[in-house]
This record gives structure tokens, sequence and C-alpha cells, in this order.
């Protein structure tokens, strides 16, 4: 069976994963979104997934330390690794204590920072290219503009629990109460930016209504997001 799923947040892919795997089917295999299952007994796996530091190759060293604790490497993806184990051998977690728990968020947040920081560049060439009268760029504008989103939303999530981890170690988070900004609204007063350098072009002015409603989009959800972290 072939199921086809964008996800960015690898804990609730863990989770689906895991419900698939109680359901009675066990993933064996994933490309480019799509993962394959075949069947097994309900509950016969645990799922989890990690990060690796090399790109696209499992060290020597990790698989070995694996195999030791009797866990299986399923797939490797780019950075992440897909690992099951199976549950008559006991529970299978990959971090139990709050130092390591920190230190592999943390990781997870600033390979998100950076690949959010060149798939910006990479909208906002887009965004002239389009203003320049590309219509199909335009295509392009929408599709990475919800990576950048979803991939924002997942540094605002990460800051959240490294946050909460380390106030679980006693740590006082500076801003805490009141969380991040959320990063939404720099984006959005980007848009809202390019969007007034073509105010009074008529010949603009179907782009500019359209940037001005992502501007405003953005901003929403980075006020939304912020006072939900000012209430956590």
């Amino acid at each position: 069976m072939i199921k086809f799923s964008l996800r960015f947040d690898k804990d609730t892919e863990t989770k689906w994963l895991n419900e698939m795997a109680d359901q009675g089917y066990a993933m064996t295999g994933f490309f480019a979104g799509f993962y394959t299952f075949e069947k097994c007994e309900p509950g016969e796996y645990s799922y989890q997934i990690d990060m690796i530091e090399q790109f696209g190759q499992v060290p020597a060293d990790y698989k070995a330390f694996m195999e030791d604790t009797g866990a299986e490497i399923v797939q490797n993806w780019g950075i992440w690794v897909y690992l099951r184990k199976r549950r008559s051998e006991g529970e299978f977690q990959l971090y139990t204590d709050v130092e390591s728990m920190i230190e592999h968020y943390t990781k997870i947040r600033n390979v998100f920072k950076v690949v959010t920081a060149m798939e910006l560049v990479i909208l906002i060439v887009e965004l002239f290219g389009a203003m320049l009268g590309s219509p199909v760029l335009w295509i392009f504008v929408f599709l990475i503009g919800a990576v950048v989103l979803a991939f924002m939303n997942q540094v605002v999530k990460l800051n959240g629990i490294i946050a909460e981890l380390k106030e679980r170690r006693g740590e006082a988070v500076q801003g805490s109460n009141g969380r991040n900004v959320s990063a939404f609204l720099p984006v959005g007063l980007l848009f809202n930016s390019c969007a007034l350098t073509m105010t009074g072009n008529s010949e603009l002015e179907l782009v500019r209504i359209i940037i001005t409603i992502l501007a405003i989009s953005f901003m929403l959800l980075g006020i939304v997001q912020t006072v939900k972290g000012k209430k956590s």
C-alpha cells in the first residue's frame, strides 16, 4: 500500500506511523512524500524518526548502535532516518533525558532556520520576477510561499518545545511568558513593503492587491502565533 502525505513535523509524522502500525500497516519505505506500507500484526512495530548530520548517508557507528538496541533502519531520506523496533522487545525511545532532547530539537530548529532563510531568498527573487511580467512565476511564488509558511511554523513550534524543556530543566527562559515574536510578522511586513512600492502603478494594481493580501495573511498569522505564545 502506498500513501502520499507531506509532513514537516517529525513528531506528528512519528505518531502517524505508529497509528498505522497499530492498524496493521508497517511502513517499509519513503520517497518524496510517498510512504510504502505492508501488512503486519497490529501493534507489531514502534517507529521513531531521527536526524543525522550527514546528508543522505547513515554513519556506520550509528547503524551499529541502533542494531545493538534492537532497532532497524527502515529508510534514510536526506537528514532523516526512519527507525522501527518490535514492540515485543520493549519500549522504543531515542531521547529520554531533557538534555539530549534539548540538543535534538535545537539541531532540528537550526536546520529549519537555515532552510527557511534560503527559501525566503528564493521567494523574493521569484516574487520580483513575477512582478516584472512572468505570470508563470506566480505559481512558484505561491508554492514557495506555502513552504516558507510551513517551515516558519515549525521554527515557532520548535522554539516553544525547547523553551518548555529548558523550563523543565529549571532554567529561567528569557521571555518564556511572552515567548518569541512569531516569524510570520516580519515576513508580512516584507510583503507589505513590496506592495507599497507598487502604489500608484495601475499596471501592477492586481499584483499589489495579491501581495497585500499575502502580507495581511502573514501578519495575522504572526499575531495569532505571538498571542498563543504569551498565553502558554
